[in-house]
């Protein structure tokens, strides 16, 4: 294991099968994309804390979302939208996010450092940028 710990999930699918429908088109190719419009994530309320006799409802090798979703309020998550496609032999991906941000975001100016994270289904081992990006407004 690497000197690394697995942890188990601390909260589950209180719908796994609406869970894994959400998911959309599952190919775990990394030369392919999701389906449109599929949902890696599950909010607070479409979930429920881990426990056994849950985890035993849920098929051997059956995918859920592996993010969780903290905040009540999706509208204030909602303020980052992004896009993701693969294409021509390569990732392409886009975001939008409000300049003026309120906490606990960041108003986003020149000056501003910025990080790209990318959860690739894997539980480990993310790709991301070694330095941050530095924002320049024009």
């Amino acid at each position: 294991m690497n000197g690394r710990s697995c942890r188990g999930p601390r909260r589950l699918p209180k719908d796994w099968k609406a869970a894994y429908t959400a998911l959309g088109r599952i190919d775990l190719d990394p030369n392919q994309g999701d389906s449109e419009g599929s949902r890696w994530w599950m909010t607070l309320p479409e979930s429920q804390p881990y426990t056994a006799d849950v985890d035993a409802q849920i098929p051997v090798g059956a995918v859920i979302p592996g993010s969780l979703i903290l905040v009540d309020d999706l509208a204030q998550r909602a303020d980052v939208k992004g896009a993701a496609r693969w294409g021509a032999g390569k990732w392409t991906l886009e975001t939008a996010r409000r300049i003026d941000a309120k906490f606990p975001d960041v108003p986003i100016g020149t000056g501003t450092y910025m990080r790209v994270a990318v959860f690739d289904h894997a539980q480990i081992y993310h790709t991301r940028h070694v330095r941050p990006i530095r924002i320049e407004m024009q």
